[in-house]
């Protein structure tokens, strides 16, 4: 029997591992195949919906399902915890020490926000990129009638469109309070455009025009001073905050990194036009 074993309970290795249960199911019906999705917790968490916790929109809870409702008949679920990718033996070692062997591996383990690349980050900015730091800048913006509030971005990042979509739900989200005159929203973004897409960058500059949005492109983050509360471009202009909001640079799975699959960021090389991983038959990589 052949096994394809997904590793990461995402939305990406969800709709992959159901998607082959339903075109493959006569051969595991038959006996001939195995699907096994590998996610480390019980309950998914659609992640674009952090955004929509932040700003009190939703319930966390709104954004959360069990995982094993989520599967098709014919995937079979394993919560573990994956420690190791042996590509050359085609076994993954898990937490507990067992060996799960697969003949086909799809790698949707996904990527990960860091605050530690930036001094005084962690200590000084919020984002909305986990449920508990959604969930952390929703509580701070329910508690501010004033002030101004600044969002930097740091890269690589996933979801590109992420710093804009913010930027203009925070605008539409004080003016729906009636306190959008109490506030000052500052985007500043890492290079001399307001988007990293051109046709996004020159929708996006009248759109802050007439929203009263400020920002300032070639602005990468150097250092936060959480007492000061005061962030610092490489290029050398600050800002004070009464709030900052970042988006972090993010990484790859500790998974992918500890087991030497992917450059330091934990970034497999991967053939664009098949998703295979770069010098392997049988490795997968798709999503962040």
């Amino acid at each position: 029997m052949k096994r394809v074993v997904v590793l990461g309970g995402g939305v990406g290795g969800t709709m992959v591992a159901n998607r082959l249960a339903r075109e493959l199911a006569h051969e595991i019906r038959r006996g001939d195949l195995e699907i096994a999705l590998v996610a480390e917790e019980g309950v998914h968490q659609y992640q674009p919906g952090f955004l929509f916790v932040a700003f009190n929109h939703a319930p966390l809870e709104h954004f959360e399902r069990q995982q094993k409702r989520l599967l098709v008949s014919g995937v079979k679920l394993i919560h573990k915890s994956a420690v190791k990718i042996d590509a050359s033996k085609n076994v993954i070692k898990m937490a507990d020490g067992e060996q799960l062997p697969y003949d086909y591996l799809v790698i949707a383990t996904g990527s990960n926000p860091t605050m530690a690349t930036v001094p005084g980050l962690a200590e000084g900015g919020n984002t909305f990129y986990t449920a508990e730091e959604a969930i952390k800048l929703r509580d701070a913006l329910v508690k501010m009638e004033k002030g101004r509030i600044v969002i930097a971005v740091d890269v690589p990042h996933k979801c590109p469109v992420a710093p804009l979509e913010f930027t203009f739900m925070l605008d539409d989200y004080l003016r729906q309070l009636g306190k959008r005159d109490n506030f000052e929203i500052v985007y500043t973004y890492p290079i001399g455009r307001l988007h990293s897409l051109v046709p996004v960058a020159e929708w996006a500059e009248p759109e802050f025009q007439k929203r009263g949005i400020q920002s300032e492109t070639y602005f990468n983050i150097d250092h936060v001073d959480p007492v000061n509360r005061v962030v610092e471009s490489l290029e050398g202009s600050s800002y004070e905050y009464d709030l900052l909001v970042v988006v972090p640079a993010h990484q790859g799975a500790k998974v992918i990194i500890d087991s030497g699959l992917g450059d330091e960021g934990g970034w497999v090389p991967t053939d664009r036009y098949t998703l295979r991983m770069q010098d392997s038959e049988n490795v997968y990589v798709l999503g962040d």
